[in-house]
């Protein structure tokens, strides 16, 4: 099984080294990329199979997140689709993650600005 796939529209097809070389082009990569306040969710297309044992499909794609909380980590999978599904799910989670930083960022505003007199 080849170690280095290249895209076909949004289909992995094994290749050897120098194709995967010359077709690793950011624009060719990019499967989506969201910024949520200081969190980025990027997912990409690896072009080179992740999964190094010896049973399953080869992991090709890969969603990471840079920024507070989940600084860099990342999950893998097979196909395109299943990479814009894992996006969509990362994504969401980033998003309520986010919603309740800013209201708690609020909520302790609220309190030092009453002095430390709110509730414990």
């Amino acid at each position: 099984m080849s170690r280095y796939y290249r895209l076909d529209g949004r289909t992995p097809v094994p290749c050897d080294l120098e194709t995967y070389a010359l077709n690793l082009t950011d624009a060719q990569r990019r499967v989506r990329l969201d910024t949520v306040g200081p969190m980025t969710v990027s997912t990409v297309f690896l072009g080179l199979d992740h999964n190094y044992g010896p049973e399953g499909p080869p992991l090709l794609f890969e969603t990471m997140v840079f920024g507070p909380a989940f600084d860099q980590m990342y999950w893998r999978c097979a196909t395109y689709l299943q990479a814009e599904e894992m996006h969509d799910t990362v994504l969401a989670v980033v998003h309520k993650h986010h919603e309740q930083a800013e209201q708690l960022t609020a909520e302790l505003v609220r309190e030092l600005r009453m002095g430390g007199q709110g509730s414990s």
